[in-house]
């Protein structure tokens, strides 16, 4: 991976299973048999998908990380929305 690459993270014991995340990527987010969110694939998606999650998530449980591949101009925009819920 990139130099500064973090992977995304989800905290599934907290998952509310609204269902939100599936529906902004189903290839990254999935349910486990609990029907809590689980991720997937990191690597299913643009970076995009996981912030966009983060932001839709009611219980606040995604953490989008920080993408490897940073060429694209609008990706430090997404890191900046993502910055709240990396913490």
């Amino acid at each position: 991976m990139a130099e500064g690459y973090v992977a995304p993270e989800l905290d599934t014991p907290n998952c509310c299973s609204c269902g939100e995340c599936v529906n902004v990527n189903a290839e990254i987010f999935a349910f486990d048999e609990e029907g809590r969110a689980v991720i997937k694939n990191a690597q299913g998606g643009p970076y995009s998908d996981l912030v966009k999650a983060a932001e839709q998530c009611p219980a606040m449980v995604i953490k989008p990380g920080l993408p490897a591949d940073r060429s694209d101009p609008e990706t430090a925009k997404l890191i900046a929305r993502a910055e709240q819920f990396n913490q």
